[in-house]
Formats: structure tokens, sequence, C-alpha cells
């Protein structure tokens, strides 16, 4: 059993491309929404429209 650099450099990876698509679509709507005036709140939309989306999907 071999758990090394490899697998390291694999999760890195991952966390590095999730960390990049979110910040893209915080700044998107950063960009596009004129009440949005910083990052904070951005991310506060960006997290209640993913919550809404759920939502729908489900049904609920």
């Amino acid at each position: 059993l071999v758990a090394g650099a490899d697998e390291l450099a694999l999760v890195r990876s991952g966390l590095d491309d999730t960390m990049r698509l979110a910040y893209q679509e915080i700044r998107t709507v950063l960009l596009n929404e004129p009440a949005v005036q910083d990052f904070r709140t951005a991310a506060f939309v960006v997290a209640l429209r993913k919550i809404g989306t759920t939502h729908l999907e489900m049904g609920v």
C-alpha cells in the first residue's frame, strides 16, 4: 500500500480546480449584478442560487 506524492498531488489538483471554479462563479455575479458590491455578498448570492436550484430539482 503506497500513498505518496502522487495521491497528494491529485488531491491538491482537485482542490485547485474547485477553488478556481468557485472564484469564477463568485466573480461573475460580482461583475454582472449591480446590487452586489463585494465578494462576500456575491458568494452569498451564489450559495443561495445553488440552494434554490437544488430545491427546484427536488420538487421542494
